[in-house]
């Protein structure tokens, strides 16, 4: 897998062995064609990371930094594997936990994201994660995007605070972009 736009376009990116199914170099193409230039200069959060490639496109497409949350050590390992590669260590923080510790943490620290990348296992259970939405919304900025990613077929519900602006179907995935009501 590559690096498909940006400054570091190109660089190939390390998968971690167990991810079920890492976002293509097509499906992020076309996220960041949708975003167009709202990466520039923004914060990401990158919830469910695997191998971090959401957050790495959007800084070297010119996001200000990310935070990257994954509860696997494989996946943490290669993510800062990436990082190192990309030259991105600097601009990142990697945090091993739980989402919606992370959530909690986050929000604790006052943070505040202009895009945040959801990109959960297709097995993961939706109503999870649509309960953490309330608190979730205090660390999204007012113009801030969600960016979610589901398997195809799969409703994606009630969001609390947010509505679905746009809708792609990539092969067996479906991408939600969701903004603030």
């Amino acid at each position: 897998m590559k690096i498909t736009g940006g400054d570091k376009k190109g660089i190939p990116i390390k998968v971690p062995k167990k991810a079920a199914r890492p976002p293509t170099g097509m499906i992020r193409s076309a996220v960041f064609n949708i975003l167009g230039e709202r990466s520039l200069n923004s914060n990401i959060l990158d919830l469910f990371a695997g191998s971090g490639s959401f957050s790495i496109e959007a800084l070297s497409r010119g996001a200000k930094g990310a935070v990257m949350v994954d509860n696997s050590k494989e996946a943490i390992e290669c993510i800062k594997e990436n990082l190192k590669k990309t030259g991105f260590v600097d601009k990142t923080e990697v945090l091993m936990m739980d989402f919606f510790k992370a959530i909690k943490v986050l929000k604790k620290r006052n943070e505040n994201y202009d895009i945040v990348f959801i990109d959960p296992p297709f097995e993961f259970p939706l109503k999870r994660l649509t309960g953490c939405f309330e608190p979730f919304s205090s660390i999204v900025k007012e113009d801030g995007v969600v960016v979610l990613r589901l398997k195809k077929g799969t409703r994606c519900g009630n969001f609390s605070d947010f509505d679905v602006y746009s809708r792609k179907t990539y092969g067996d995935s479906e991408i939600y972009f969701l903004r603030k009501k």
